[in-house]
């Protein structure tokens, strides 16, 4: 029942994860069910991005993979794709990551 399960938690991963847009330098979380992106700005008012060379996606990364979780950089953005069978718990954990992994990269900034 795989499908089921992806339709019953989706909206719950993806409004778990649409919390993070409190962070300072968070602009954006959209995707649907368990295939999300997270845009990182440096300016919230008018989105700007951050410049290629600070790298924000890859520290961002690497901050959570130190935490245990896998998110895949992709420029001034992370994607998570989670593993179908993902259970509540697991999304408190995920966003839980993700809240202190951007803390420690806006700290460096």
């Amino acid at each position: 029942n795989i499908c089921e399960h992806v339709q019953r938690l989706g909206p719950k991963f993806e409004s778990g994860l649409k919390r993070l847009e409190k962070q300072d330098i968070v602009g954006e979380v959209r995707g649907s069910h368990f295939m999300m992106g997270i845009e990182f700005v440096s300016d919230k008012s008018t989105r700007k991005a951050f410049p290629d060379d600070a790298d924000i996606g890859g520290r961002i990364a690497r901050e959570a993979q130190a935490r245990g979780l896998m998110v895949r950089p992709l420029g001034s953005m992370a994607v998570l794709s989670p593993c179908l069978i993902l259970d509540e718990g697991n999304i408190n954990d995920i966003v839980d990551i993700l809240v202190q992994s951007i803390t420690a990269v806006t700290s460096q900034l």
